[in-house]
């Protein structure tokens, strides 16, 4: 699949052409999610949510870091282990609009919002 960004500002929104991102099988009913490309990325666990859509929980981590998923789930010490990366959680929903075309939009972190448009390619 092929992902484009848009994210919001105080300015307005900005649209970055389509990165390289895949949904697979992760296990016997896992379903996860990354975009590998791009300076800006995410990977994560796809969950039911509800009729018409998926929830994403999972982590945002840049080209030179390595990948990181949602601080609660990364096991550990418990609960919230990995102590300074809450600010890397990302929680979305993911919608389908059309066979081969999605679309996943990310709750706000500090004001901004990013949506992901998915396209298979």
């Amino acid at each position: 699949m092929a992902g484009a960004q848009h994210s919001g500002s105080n300015l307005g929104v900005y649209a970055y052409p389509f990165f390289s991102c895949e949904i697979r099988r992760e296990g016997a009913k896992g379903i996860a999610f990354q975009k590998h490309s791009g300076s800006q990325r995410r990977v994560g666990v796809l969950l039911p949510y509800s009729a018409d859509s998926l929830l994403f929980l999972g982590g945002s981590y840049y080209e030179d870091d390595k990948p990181q998923g949602y601080s609660n789930l990364r096991g550990g010490k418990g609960a919230g282990s990995d102590a300074g990366q809450e600010d890397r959680d990302s929680v979305g929903q993911l919608y389908q609009l059309a066979p081969g075309h999605l679309l996943m939009i990310f709750a706000p972190i500090s004001g901004r919002g990013e949506i992901y448009e998915l396209k298979k390619s």
